[in-house]
């Protein structure tokens, strides 16, 4: 919902909808979860890592490229995961 949500958003303030452009990156973040985390478990803890005031950042992450993003994609054979909650 935080895509569909955001653009809502700007509908609702009166921007046309002709005028808004979905930026997607070509890039991702790797982001450890903390130690104890299950493969199983929904959410992946990620350690905290101050930056311009906010505890929780990409400064906790690494910055991967979309190439490797793809690399570790076909390596890894994952299943699709759908979460009803974030409609993604």
């Amino acid at each position: 919902p935080g895509t569909a949500f955001g653009i809502r958003r700007y509908l609702d303030i009166g921007i046309n909808a002709n005028k808004i452009v979905l930026g997607v990156p070509w890039y991702g973040y790797r982001y450890e979860c903390l130690p104890g985390t299950k493969l199983v478990d929904r959410l992946c803890p990620i350690k905290q890592v101050p930056f311009r005031g906010v505890n929780c950042s990409d400064a906790a992450g690494q910055q991967i490229e979309y190439g490797r993003i793809q690399d570790i994609i076909e390596s890894a054979h994952p299943r699709v995961k759908y979460d009803d909650y974030m409609k993604a």
